[in-house]
């Protein structure tokens, strides 16, 4: 599983295309005000939680290589060990609806939630490799996915970085273009 979850997290810039291709592309179209608005305010939460996250984690989010220098346990990540892929989740689900297809939420969410699993099957033996009995106090204090604001651990001395934030999320943002793009198009041609 730990190969699979290397493999999974080399090749995530590109695993998200085909959901979206398929969410671009799909015959049916709902054209709710509701559903899209509710789709756009998705995405947007999506992308503040990955400013919040990337703000602390910074460019570290970007390598592919799996190479960490220090374990980040501030801002989100005081309250949940990946709020990156929440957010992401987030994010990808309101585009779905945003494109205006409610009916592949559920596979959005399923899809999205087994490439997320096996990465983090594999960053999180890396996390265990590079920092050990910390690592596993961390783990143990903060849950992997569900976010909780009354944690007491000690926090991590890294700070928001807004530099290292605009730099690491050229590519979502572009991505976020992207989908918005695609949306207009799509109701335009079907709404």
């Amino acid at each position: 599983m730990i190969e699979l979850g290397k493999w999974v997290f080399k090749n995530r810039g590109w695993l998200p295309v085909p959901i979206l291709f398929l969410a671009a592309l799909y015959p049916s179209y709902n054209t709710s005000k509701t559903t899209i608005i509710t789709g756009i305010l998705l995405v947007l939460i999506g992308e503040a939680g990955r400013l919040w996250s990337v703000g602390f984690a910074g460019g570290i989010t970007r390598t592919r290589k799996g190479d960490l220098h220090e374990l980040i346990v501030t801002g989100p990540f005081a309250i949940v060990r990946n709020p990156i892929y929440i957010s992401n989740m987030i994010m990808y689900s309101g585009a779905s609806l945003m494109m205006g297809v409610p009916t592949l939420l559920p596979f959005v969410l399923l899809y999205f939630f087994i490439e997320y699993s096996l990465i983090i099957i594999y960053e999180e033996s890396i996390l265990l490799n590079s920092f050990g009995t910390t690592y596993e106090e961390y783990k143990k204090a903060v849950s992997r996915w569900i976010p909780n604001f009354s944690i007491k651990i000690e926090k991590s001395k890294h700070e928001f970085n807004l530099k290292e934030l605009i730099t690491a999320e050229k590519s979502t943002f572009n991505s976020i273009i992207g989908i918005f793009l695609i949306s207009l198009i799509k109701y335009f041609i079907l709404g």
